[in-house]
């Protein structure tokens, strides 16, 4: 009798191991491409696919948009809808799912002067529906370092429906076009609310009293920036929000999110009334923009101005119906906001050197920052109503970047801001409420507030002319000579 090969038997094993393994792994590869078909076919995907897709179209190719101080993230990075998932929660259908790899793109907070690490982020869209309308968002969670202590597998772990028990970081809400929503902080897994940090998403000023003259006094303050990143190379940084410590107000405990900071300061969490955490799904993250917390505060522009005339250019803008930026500062900061009260007031002062108007610095006063604007009638007098709104319009600016600790105080550096970010929507914003307002008049005004800027004449008569306007022109309408008299 033949003696057993064991070199044959030791082959024939190998080669079923091999076969059991390759079925396997073709079965797995089966499920997964059935898992995406599943996903890519499912009806509410594809009804939500094609609601964003419509809302939201991709103008340009990936990676073709310019750096801008803000980031429309719909031109940046799409949906990943094979990896789309779909349930329930807070009574809204949720679809889920990462943003498309083919972006290369990657975030990180810069806090102060320290960046976390931007391999600790994952960026998700989160399409809701109530049944009546979408909503999208893009969801950014930057996990702590010590959470993920070497292991970036944990970063998979959490999704807006389900987060680690021990999940330390913080999770930010933005709309697709890149404006922030909200964000919120975690400490091994529980959310941090905002009396934990003494953390406010604005500045704050302390007012007080000296020799009988109330004086603002500045306290620590850090400004939180997101960066954004495509194939590692920074394409973006906008401005979030700013906290502040000081004098009685100790910043508290809260963990670093992957910089060695405290992570952002949560709004308050006001779901919907009726609405909880599913109990089959629970430990996920709060809901973008959650209802509407109640308003402490009553919060109005005020418009306080003697002058007849001023009074009715003022009201003329405060109570348009335009859109925009310049329309989103006005409504939606100052007139709808329950923190900061802003308030127009006139005087005169006729000397030569006399501006057209000063902005007091804001005072924080019964829970709300509180702005003043003071027109200058001794300088607006004759002006046009054009004049008087851009006057107005180039304070309003000033207020905003001082209430958002942009350049705090600073005249010179939010002149820059103004003359980089908004002389084109302050345009677009006037000739929206006095249609006959010519280019190179809008310009002539709005640059001559930003004069200070180019302190070489050459170069300010440059920049003149590189947007088809003089001097002149502005001083026409200062002199009333153009543009819309208050009596029309």
């Amino acid at each position: 009798m033949p003696k057993p090969s064991f070199k044959k038997f030791h082959f024939l094993l190998i080669f079923i191991s091999v076969c059991l393994i390759a079925a396997v792994i073709n079965s797995c590869k089966k499920d997964l491409h059935a898992d995406q078909q599943s996903a890519a076919s499912d009806p509410t995907v594809i009804k939500a696919k094609t609601w964003y897709e419509n809302t939201y179209p991709m103008n340009n190719k990936l990676g073709t948009q310019a750096s801008t101080p803000t980031t429309d993230l719909s031109q940046w990075i799409k949906p990943d809808w094979q990896h789309a998932v779909s349930y329930s929660r807070f009574n809204k259908q949720v679809i889920e799912m990462p943003v498309d790899p083919g972006a290369k793109f990657e975030t990180a907070l810069l806090i102060g002067t320290v960046k976390s690490n931007k391999s600790y982020s994952r960026n998700y869209f989160l399409l809701l529906n109530d049944g009546q309308k979408y909503e999208a968002y893009v969801m950014m969670v930057t996990a702590d370092s010590a959470y993920v202590n070497n292991d970036l597998s944990k970063l998979s772990h959490n999704s807006y429906r389900k987060h680690d028990a021990d999940f330390s970081g913080s999770v930010l809400y933005f709309t697709p076009k890149g404006e922030y929503v909200d964000g919120y902080a975690y400490k091994n897994g529980q959310l941090i609310p905002a009396s934990a940090n003494q953390q406010t998403d604005k500045p704050k000023v302390q007012s007080v009293q000296t020799n009988g003259k109330k004086t603002n006094v500045e306290v620590n303050c850090i400004a939180w920036y997101l960066d954004s990143y495509q194939n590692g190379v920074l394409v973006s940084e906008v401005y979030l929000y700013t906290t502040c410590t000081g004098v009685g107000e100790p910043g508290g405990g809260g963990s670093s999110s992957g910089g060695g900071n405290k992570p952002p300061p949560p709004k308050p969490h006001c779901t919907p009334a009726g609405t909880t955490d599913p109990p089959s799904d629970p430990g996920g993250f709060p809901e973008p923009d959650p209802g509407t917390c109640p308003i402490l505060v009553s919060n109005i522009v005020i418009n306080d101005v003697k002058d007849s005339c001023l009074k009715t250019t003022l009201d003329v803008m405060i109570n348009s119906n335009l859109s925009g930026k310049i329309a989103f500062i006005i409504n939606d900061v100052f007139n709808s906001s329950d923190r900061v009260n802003l308030t127009f007031q006139d005087y005169s002062d006729t000397s030569p050197n006399a501006p057209p108007a000063i902005t007091d610095l804001p005072i924080k006063a019964n829970g709300a920052y509180n702005e003043t604007i003071n027109l200058n009638m001794g300088q607006l007098k004759d002006a046009s109503m054009e004049f008087k709104t851009i006057i107005a319009i180039h304070e309003i600016l000033h207020a905003y970047m001082n209430y958002n600790k942009e350049y705090y105080g600073l005249a010179l550096q939010q002149h820059q801001a103004i003359a980089q970010k908004y002389v084109g929507d302050i345009k677009t914003f006037v000739q929206g409420l006095y249609p006959t307002l010519s280019d190179p008049d809008a310009y002539a005004i709005i640059l001559n507030g930003m004069k200070d800027v180019y302190k070489d004449a050459n170069a300010y008569q440059s920049l003149l002319n590189s947007y088809n306007t003089n001097q002149a022109n502005y001083e026409y309408q200062r002199a009333g000579i153009y543009g819309t008299p208050c009596n029309k």
